[in-house]
């Protein structure tokens, strides 16, 4: 019988001398050849985290979680023992169409072509006002207010195949019992449907800075549907704490687990003060986060969350088996761009690697055209097949834990972790989130790092292809899904005439006795909600019939979306406007001095720098010699660009510059570099503006947009 080699791993290197950081740090100087080592070589974040050059073992040991194991708290390495070898991720991308039949025909095609997941998102106007019109349909979501609408929506799609997830706003508790109602309609064993309609009252309170009723009220609602699922529906999730509108806004990794952990806090108070037992909790909750560009970053926060999570529940007073969430990971909306959108693919697909790296339970990619409209056959399936790629070709579930183990991963977690976890007991001495937002003590904190990320935009620090660096001038068309105002017209002259045709009489019956026993947080009540729907009701009138009477008297500053690359479309928007006025775009002249080694390296830095504004640069070369510069070369223009070397700038700059402005007094002269001690020169001899790599790229271009011509019209993107 053949012996089988054995391989003596601790001599497997021994030829090799072992290495150290020290020795590692003295070949990176030497290599530096005198520049700072700290200042170079170290990494500040904007989460407060100077990441290092370079992570060894010693820099794990003191993390507090290495021992732990994959399913096992506090769950640093993902809830499902197996990772995703016994089953994968959800892919459960969005279909925000408005009619019913077409969320139906592309959510057929979608799970027929690797989506595994059901995402509904109700049109909140339909859900919760009786008086809707058509003005008050946003268009992106899905018009749905009755069990009609529920089977055009899910007609020929087994539930029990793919779990489901409804989004309804404040309307969760009636979209909970039309879920229910829905799912008695077609015979289904409820145990057996996977499914979540979450309530997230915070959320909407940071996204409208307000709410239509008190807190109490609401927690009282969530209360209800949480001991209903409690008892009958095991499967369903009944409470999110999405942080996406905080990563929106500009926040950090910091921010988001910040604020998640002082809302979960705040969640299982309430619930605990009403009666639910916590250790029946923690599988109630998706936690949805949004993910960045930052790829290590955001697979931390994943990690991170979960251990922070953890805590929470533990302190509570869970068992650790029950103290594992469910994520909702989400590509970043803050991140897409209008320019050059296909690079939205690739941002993607590194946005969704780092979500399922970080073990995220489900994955929803946002389709690269999302900022035209809702997404076009196209773009979802280029959004559903990124995960499918990344899922059956990258070998990704090939191992249960893929990032543990990197020194950088653990020790950039636990630093994460803990930095948060102080953060989050800042805002709870502070008296919990809510003081918090009420204070806006929150969201200011937030838009200092939104300004420093803006800052960093501006002077290209931080670096978005194909907006701020490396631009296209001239992109193609990109097609579009825009709301059908006829469909919405035509859904609101039907939604009129059903609501006619029923028997009023016993669906007020049913409200009556549901709104009576709502008033004493009964869970019975969801059931009297589920007949009114079975006989005809629809959402808002089982939204009104809540016990909304006590008003919400807070008003506090709302987060919104502030994408990255807005302020570069903006400017963009003025040469297209440009160019519709006047045929092209604006025309912007290189003089390039000396020869094509001297002047290239600038002249290729202020080609990609003025063309982030959409600006046309043309080189116009063959100045050599500063006692013959010819002029007629180069054409009329509101300003010009000088590019070469300090050498032959101050050569040349003192006689062409003033030449220049002798020929064309109003225009712009503008100079690529910085040359320190020629600056109040070279402004003497008529030099405007000076642009480097340190530039405010932003100021600058609104600036020799200002020159060109101003424009007041908006919409050309």
């Amino acid at each position: 019988m053949r012996k089988i080699m054995e391989t003596n791993f601790d001599n497997f290197f021994s030829e090799f001398d072992e290495a150290n950081y020290e020795q590692w740090k003295s070949e990176a100087e030497a290599a530096l050849k005198g520049a700072p080592f700290d200042k170079l070589m170290f990494t500040d974040t904007y989460e407060g985290i100077k990441l290092k050059p370079i992570y060894n073992k010693e820099d794990r040991a003191s993390t507090s979680f290495l021992a732990n194991l994959p399913g096992f708290y506090p769950f640093s390495r993902g809830a499902n023992p197996a990772g995703f070898k016994k089953s994968s991720w959800e892919i459960s991308q969005n279909i925000p169409y408005a009619d019913c039949e077409n969320v139906n025909k592309a959510l057929k095609n979608d799970l027929a072509n690797g989506q595994n997941s059901i995402r509904l998102n109700f049109d909140k106007a339909i859900a919760m006002y009786e008086d809707f019109n058509e003005d008050d349909i946003w268009g992106y979501a899905n018009m749905i207010s009755d069990l009609g609408d529920m089977e055009k929506a899910l007609h020929g799609i087994d539930l029990k195949l793919y779990p489901i997830h409804i989004d309804a706003g404040l309307a969760s508790l009636p979209a909970f019992a039309l879920l229910v109602a829905y799912l008695k309609s077609k015979s289904e064993d409820s145990s057996q449907v996977k499914a979540s309609i979450v309530c997230d009252p915070l959320k909407e309170l940071c996204i409208e800075g307000t709410l239509p009723v008190a807190l109490e009220r609401l927690y009282d609602e969530m209360a209800v549907i949480t001991k209903k699922a409690v008892a009958e529906f095991p499967q369903i999730k009944t409470i999110s704490v999405a942080t996406n509108h905080i990563h929106d806004e500009g926040g950090s990794a910091v921010h988001e687990l910040a604020y998640m952990a002082s809302v979960l806090t705040e969640y299982c108070n309430q619930m605990q003060a009403r009666e639910i037992d916590i250790n029946n909790l923690a599988e109630k909750f998706i936690v949805g986060l949004s993910v960045g560009t930052n790829y290590f970053m955001e697979l931390a926060k994943l990690r991170a969350a979960r251990i922070i999570s953890a805590k929470i529940f533990n302190e509570f007073g869970a068992a650790p088996e029950n103290c594992k969430i469910t994520i909702h990971a989400t590509t970043s909306e803050r991140d897409i761009a209008a320019l050059d959108p296909h690079v939205n693919i690739l941002r993607g697909t590194s946005q969704a690697f780092s979500a399922i790296m970080g073990l995220c339970d489900i994955l929803t990619v946002t389709p690269f055209d999302n900022v035209y409209g809702a997404p076009t056959d196209f773009s979802r399936r280029i959004a559903r097949n990124t995960q499918n790629v990344l899922l059956h070709e990258s070998h990704l579930t090939d191992s249960i834990d893929p990032a543990a183990g990197s020194y950088y991963i653990e020790c950039l977690t636990e630093e994460l972790a803990t930095i948060a976890w102080d953060e989050f007991q800042k805002i709870e001495s502070s008296g919990g989130i809510f003081e918090s937002l009420k204070s806006n003590q929150l969201i200011e904190s937030v838009r200092k790092t939104f300004k420093s990320r803006y800052d960093n935009l501006a002077i290209r620090k931080d670096v978005i292809i194909g907006t701020n660096k490396y631009p296209i001038l001239i992109q193609k068309d990109i097609d579009s899904v825009l709301c059908d105002q006829e469909v919405i017209e035509k859904y609101v002259n039907d939604y009129d005439n059903k609501l006619v045709s029923r028997n009023i009489e016993l669906i007020d019956q049913n409200l009556d006795e549901f709104e009576n026993l709502l008033e004493v947080n009964s869970v019975q009540a969801i059931d009297l909600a589920v007949k009114a729907f079975e006989n005809g009701a629809v959402m808002a009138e089982v939204f009104n019939s809540l016990v909304h009477n006590i008003g919400f008297d807070c008003q506090i500053e709302h987060f919104e979306l502030n994408r990255s690359s807005a302020p570069f479309e903006e400017i963009r928007e003025k040469a297209i406007l440009y160019k519709y006025e006047n045929g092209t775009l604006p025309k912007l002249p290189l003089i390039c001095i000396g020869k094509l080694k001297e002047f290239k390296p600038r002249a290729d830095f202020s080609n990609d720098f003025f063309k982030v504004g959409g600006f046309d640069c043309d080189i116009y070369s063959g100045f050599e010699d500063v006692e013959n510069i010819d002029l007629t070369s180069i054409p009329q223009s509101k300003a010009y660009v000088f590019c070469s070397n300090d050498d032959l700038y101050a050569q040349f700059i003192p006689t062409f510059a003033k030449m220049m402005k002798e020929n064309n007094p109003n225009s712009i002269l503008i100079l690529a570099g910085y040359p320190k001690d020629k600056i109040e020169e070279f402004k003497n001899a008529g030099i405007d503006d000076f642009i480097h790599i340190k530039s405010n790229i932003i100021d600058s271009l609104n600036m020799l947009h200002s020159k060109f011509k101003k424009h007041d019209h908006k919409g050309a993107l």
